[in-house]
């Protein structure tokens, strides 16, 4: 009952689109990280009144263990500089090469040039070619062949950068790109003491230890893979991603899930609820449930209990439905603990702007 009193005011969040994303906003967008985020938004700053070194490409580089949002944040960055609203990709404004990929020289190397018989140009170059200014997103480099990635990359972060292809000589200049990489390196160990860093006992200091001794094993870890030249233009700007704390999980999770929901309702008015224990869920297994495998763990709920009450429905037998005395109609799933609701394809009447808590009138 009380979800379904309070579905006028989810309704209304869903229906109300996300504000547009900017650098000063930045930290409404995202959860958790508020140091990483505070140091970019102050570096996007700097860069913008034209304090950094000019015609200079801008290089940032993400660590820490997955799921701690290092791609989310670079695809909100490039939104906030282009105004793409999740469509960086789709107009050219990001760039995204997934670098587990590129575990040879030729296949790094057809970033810049398609291998021989194949007409036109690699992705990076094309890119860049489309879009001077892009937000170029090197997706876990480390697992890329090292050699070829400081052959193509150490010219491209120089000042003046640039990226040439092999093929015609053609330069294409990076000086007003912005390039994230980011990395997995030390996700074992992080993970391993994460119930360390997130016991309320640790306390800020200890914590703060914790990052500078993981920063500094990272680091470490990357000089074994790159020669100094590479590693003082890529990780002059190092942010090391944390774990959350259990009310960041929380939040993390609910963002997840409103966002799902909302793209749900868009396209087709179906109305997604869920329980706050859902919630508690995701987020007491955050490691393994988080980002889009909340979304398919969802989806992939929901959708059997749309199967069921289909099935119900053709055998001619009583529905699996929870009807309310304001007759909605809704398929019940569990996911392991707790309802998700998908009340499918009903619109209701605008509540009573004395009482909006009230029961709300439900019609097809």
């Amino acid at each position: 009952w009380a979800a379904v009193r309070g579905l006028p005011q989810h309704l209304a969040q869903l229906s109300t689109p996300d504000p547009p994303v900017t650098m000063q906003t930045l930290d409404k967008h995202f959860v958790g990280q508020s140091a990483v985020v505070s140091q970019i938004k102050l570096l996007f700053e700097q860069r913008r009144r034209g304090l950094l070194a000019p015609d200079c490409p801008l290089v940032l580089w993400f660590s820490g263990g997955s799921g701690q949002g290092k791609t989310y944040l670079a695809n909100l960055i490039a939104d906030a500089l282009h105004g793409t609203n999740g469509r960086g990709q789709e107009e050219g404004k990001l760039v995204v090469i997934n670098c587990q990929n590129l575990r040879t020289a030729e296949s790094v190397n057809s970033l810049i040039d398609p291998p021989t018989g194949i007409v036109g140009r690699g992705p990076l170059i094309a890119g860049l070619e489309q879009c001077k200014d892009a937000v170029v997103l090197l997706d876990e480099l480390d697992k890329a062949v090292a050699p070829a990635v400081e052959n193509i990359f150490l010219p491209a972060f120089e000042r003046s950068g640039y990226l040439r292809s092999a093929k015609d000589g053609r330069v294409v200049r990076t000086n007003r790109a912005v390039f994230i990489l980011t990395s997995n390196i030390g996700a074992d160990m992080i993970q391993r003491e994460t119930k360390r860093y997130t016991d309320p006992a640790t306390g800020a200091e200890g914590r703060a230890r914790m990052q500078v001794h993981w920063g500094e094993y990272i680091r470490a870890q990357l000089s074994k893979l790159y020669g100094p030249p590479f590693l003082n233009r890529s990780t002059s700007h190092f942010f090391l991603f944390v774990p959350y704390m259990p009310e960041e999980r929380k939040a993390a999770v609910r963002v997840v899930l409103q966002r799902w929901a909302r793209g749900i309702y868009s396209h087709g008015q179906q109305l997604v609820c869920w329980g706050e224990d859902v919630v508690h869920l995701f987020a007491d297994n955050f490691d393994q449930f988080h980002g889009q495998a909340i979304i398919s763990a969802c989806a992939a709920e929901v959708n059997s209990a749309l199967n069921a009450l289909v099935e119900h429905s053709s055998m001619g037998s009583e529905s699996p439905t929870f009807s309310s005395s304001s007759g909605s109609s809704s398929a019940s799933s569990t996911c392991g603990c707790g309802p998700l609701l998908l009340h499918t394809r009903l619109k209701p009447e605008a509540p009573s702007p004395d009482d909006p808590a009230a029961p709300v009138e439900w019609k097809p």
